[in-house]
């Protein structure tokens, strides 16, 4: 007879609390879409989202005061486009939220390897952050229907 132990709680999905507005988040949501694998522990991952949750509700106060003064409750019954039942902003949201937690987490462990090959690494990780940066404003871009390029001349 050979006995072979399971971790149950790896399975186990945590809910990251957001404003009434906002839905919560699903940490193996986020895990999933933006393979964020187990060398990150579920703390900083989590720190990650709260971080960028913060930073992004932040950035659309003032929309989100609109639409409350217009009388919707919840991004949800926020009128737009949905797609397999999900409305785009939501769609949109976890978007911008994601992107943003997968940036900070990759700021966070680019450090790691500071040998010549690992300072290649860090620089390729980099516009790999910032592409997700980019993803959030486009992301927050779409929400606010603002549009997504801003040219000047200097």
């Amino acid at each position: 007879m050979t006995f072979i132990s399971t971790d149950d709680s790896a399975n186990v999905d945590q809910t990251i609390g957001n404003l009434a507005f906002y839905p919560s988040l699903s940490l193996n949501e986020f895990r999933d879409r933006y393979r964020v694998n187990d060398a990150i522990s579920d703390t900083r991952a989590i720190n990650a989202l709260r971080l960028a949750l913060i930073d992004t509700n932040r950035e659309l106060d003032t929309w989100k005061a609109a639409k409350e003064a217009e009388g919707h409750t919840t991004l949800a019954v926020v009128p737009a486009d949905s797609y397999d039942d999900v409305s785009m902003l939501i769609t949109q949201y976890l978007t911008a939220v994601f992107s943003r937690a997968k940036s900070y987490l990759i700021d966070q462990f680019r450090d790691y390897d500071t040998t010549g090959s690992g300072h290649g690494r860090a620089d390729d990780l980099e516009s790999t952050a910032d592409d997700y940066l980019r993803d959030t404003r486009e992301a927050i871009s779409i929400i606010l229907d603002e549009p997504r390029t801003v040219v000047e001349l200097i």
